[in-house]
């Protein structure tokens, strides 16, 4: 037979998102790479003169650990596209969250459609999981939180807060990729001034997180449990980090440039 994908494709034998047989085309691959261990994030963003033809804006890829894969196919206004995935072994599990369509009767046991107007978010994974839309972004099972829409949102209740695009939570564990403010429960995390993106992880009583993005500014930190203000040790990249504790929160300030990646903290209570 003919390839899939070689000098030319048929989009719907591979595993992309298309508008009129169109994915996203050629495009610069400039924007941050979010690599937090348990949660990584890339937004690919089509050349504008390709946008502008297909309505295909971008597209946002979060990995989470080796259990799933979310996707957010993001178009303009109601532009009709498709979702596709294919795999030559044991499919994967597919959950389609936005705008919630079931696959094509053209799917087949290898390949699956998924046709609908406007956003598409997706949830692949090598194993069912439960996931539901909801307002902020989805729900996977009943205690990780995706918050994600392509405009900036501002979110609140008594377990979840968030105001930005683009963020993770689950216990013990914020990722805030695009956005100034995250906090589930009593752990929240947020950042002031610069471009850049933060994750933390509290186990016992020590914190450590990543931060990545194309300029730094101020992080601000509130733990979930006591600590004692002159017992609080931190590090940035492996050297001591001076900080200031007001009104129950830890602060400090970080440098970073694109080029550093990611770059690691510790904050010890």
């Amino acid at each position: 037979g003919g390839e899939a994908n070689g000098d030319s494709f048929n989009a719907s034998a591979l595993s992309m998102f298309s508008v009129n047989g169109q994915g996203l085309g050629w495009h610069a691959t400039d924007q941050p790479l979010f690599d937090f261990g348990f949660a990584q994030f890339y937004r690919a963003v089509a050349d504008p003169n390709s946008a502008k033809k297909t309505g295909y804006l971008s597209r946002g890829i979060m990995l989470l650990r080796d259990e799933g894969l979310l996707l957010f196919d993001d178009v303009c206004e109601s532009t009709a596209g498709q979702f596709t995935w294919t795999n030559s072994g044991d499919h994967t599990h597919i959950a389609q969250l936005l705008p919630g369509v079931t696959p094509a009767k053209d799917s087949t046991k290898s390949t699956r459609h998924y046709r609908g107007k406007g956003d598409f978010l997706t949830l692949v994974s090598p194993m069912a999981r439960k996931a539901r839309r909801t307002p902020f972004g989805a729900v996977i099972g009943d205690s990780e939180y995706v918050l994600w829409r392509d405009t900036p949102f501002a979110h609140a209740d008594k377990q979840l807060a968030f105001r930005g695009k683009v963020g993770y939570a689950r216990k013990g564990q914020l990722a805030l990729f695009e956005g100034t403010e995250l906090r589930q429960g009593k752990f929240s995390i947020a950042r002031e001034g610069g471009d850049f993106g933060i994750s933390a992880t509290i186990k016992g009583r020590r914190i450590t997180g990543r931060v990545s993005g194309r300029s730094g500014g101020r992080v601000r930190i509130n733990p979930p449990i006591a600590f004692i203000s002159v017992r609080v040790k931190a590090t940035f990249a492996g050297k001591p980090l001076p900080v200031v504790i007001k009104d129950g929160a830890i602060q400090f300030t970080v440098e970073l440039k694109q080029a550093d990646g990611a770059r690691k903290f510790t904050i010890d209570l």
